[in-house]
């Protein structure tokens, strides 16, 4: 009898063995912070907690994240053609950032060094409306130009951008001087003096401030500025292009008026921005013929 039941007790025990088993193998334990088959992830006390990226049943969950980008120009496209200004030609040594968040723990104050650090990635920020607002210091610290700020909301699974862009009239500091550098094409992109049809054998530059005032002195070719006729400047070995030296950064208007001989066959003006520098980049400029001008030169 005894021997009857050890063996009924021993079988007992396998049985219950087995039911445990297959009850493991049958299924996995969400919640116990290890990933079993079944699940996509598992956390533990994690799971369903926003920004875990679990969810409660152990699937992936999205977190509630958005992506930030900040950016800094100077005086970018401030006229067509201008591609902006350095930091070195400014005097400006540090851009001084204040990010605003949607809480404060979301925002900052940073110094960026001026010639090295232009922009600034942020993958995970908190949905909400950003604010950025820069400053540009002399390597004194003091300001030399007005805070400028820029304005976005960033999206939840989305990167949204703030833009700085130094304007002419943002800034306190207006002492710069320029070479504004520029080179004329007739009827066609590209096109010289002897290759124009008809041929160009003389042209003249006026050259107007804001004001409207014409530029006193002379361009690099010295020809006047005046808008009087010289003959067509050919480009140095190095490339460099006509120019009109140190006179104060800002906008102007230049015009051109193009002779074959004693006819005017082109002409035409164009807004150009002369920037803080002696190495800006060089206005191409088309000048429309005579005629398609509708026989009106400016």
């Amino acid at each position: 009898m005894k021997r009857h039941l050890e063996a009924w007790v021993v079988g007992v025990s396998l049985a219950a063995l087995a039911v445990i088993t297959l009850a493991h193998c049958g299924g996995s334990s969400c919640g116990n912070g290890k990933q079993e088959s079944g699940e996509s992830c598992d956390k533990g006390k994690l799971n369903g907690v926003e920004n875990s990226g679990c969810s409660t049943t152990c699937e992936i969950a999205q977190l509630n994240l958005a992506g930030l980008q900040i950016f800094v120009s100077r005086l970018q496209m401030e006229s067509k053609g201008y591609t902006g200004a350095l930091c070195s030609d400014l005097k400006a040594a540090t851009e001084h950032v204040v990010l605003e968040g949607p809480s404060a723990s979301d925002g900052f104050t940073q110094d960026w060094n001026c010639s090295s650090q232009n922009s600034l990635s942020l993958p995970d920020v908190t949905p909400g409306d950003y604010k950025v607002t820069i400053t540009l210091l002399s390597s004194g610290g003091t300001p030399i130009t007005k805070p400028v700020s820029a304005t976005a909301t960033a999206a939840k699974g989305s990167s949204a951008n703030l833009s700085v862009n130094f304007k002419q009239t943002d800034f306190i500091e207006q002492d710069y001087t320029g070479t504004l550098f520029f080179t004329p094409s007739w009827g066609e992109d590209s096109t010289g003096c002897i290759t124009a049809t008809p041929q160009v054998t003389g042209y003249g530059v006026t050259l107007k401030d804001a004001s409207g005032a014409l530029v006193s002195g002379m361009s690099t070719f010295m020809r006047k500025l005046d808008g009087t006729s010289a003959a067509c400047f050919v480009p140095l070995s190095n490339g460099t292009a006509e120019g009109v030296m140190n006179i104060p950064w800002g906008h102007y208007t230049i015009a051109f008026t193009g002779y074959s001989g004693a006819d005017i066959t082109y002409c035409g003006s164009f807004d150009v921005f002369n920037g803080p520098s002696v190495a800006n980049p060089t206005f191409a400029l088309t000048v429309p013929s005579y005629d398609a001008d509708g026989g009106a030169c400016n």
